[in-house]
């Protein structure tokens, strides 16, 4: 693969001389791209990881790495009839999840369950709502937030 780096960057000075040279505005956004896609190709070859993620799993924080529910009880919470027979909740599960979801607002508790449950990412769960996502964003810290406490303080979670 790092044999590779000298004809890639040798490619993008190509595409940079023709870019500078061309008058056409088609042209020029084609080989813009041409010369993004090029970069993205050095960058993954250089780092061995996707580059545009600024922060691998292995670098998060601990309340990035930190479920608050288990993905599988809301995976199974939000769609019973999907999942498989390892992930089917008991009554006392389902009355646990309920308890914790208790707290939320109806925005939240929306956001909460399409995200975690579902796995909708934001932008298609802002869609739904007709919020932006970093709305949506602070009503999943909100209640990431309001389970943690609930976990703290319940006697039955």
């Amino acid at each position: 693969m790092q044999d590779l780096l000298p004809e890639y960057k040798q490619t993008i000075k190509q595409l940079q001389r023709a870019k500078e040279s061309s008058l056409d505005t088609g042209d020029v956004r084609t080989l813009s791209e041409m010369i993004s896609s090029t970069q993205f190709s050095i960058d993954y070859i250089k780092k061995g990881y996707y580059p545009e993620n600024r922060r691998g799993i292995h670098r998060r924080s601990g309340q990035q790495r930190t479920t608050i529910l288990d993905p599988l009880w809301m995976q199974s919470y939000a769609s019973p009839a999907s999942c498989g027979s390892h992930a089917t909740l008991s009554d006392t599960e389902r009355l646990q999840i309920d308890l914790a979801l208790s707290t939320l607002t109806e925005q939240e508790r929306q956001a909460y369950t399409l995200h975690r449950g579902l796995s909708f990412p934001l932008s298609q769960i802002a869609l739904e709502m007709d919020v932006s996502k970093s709305t949506v964003q602070s009503y999943l810290d909100r209640a990431d937030e309001k389970i943690s406490l609930e976990k703290q303080f319940n006697l039955f979670l």
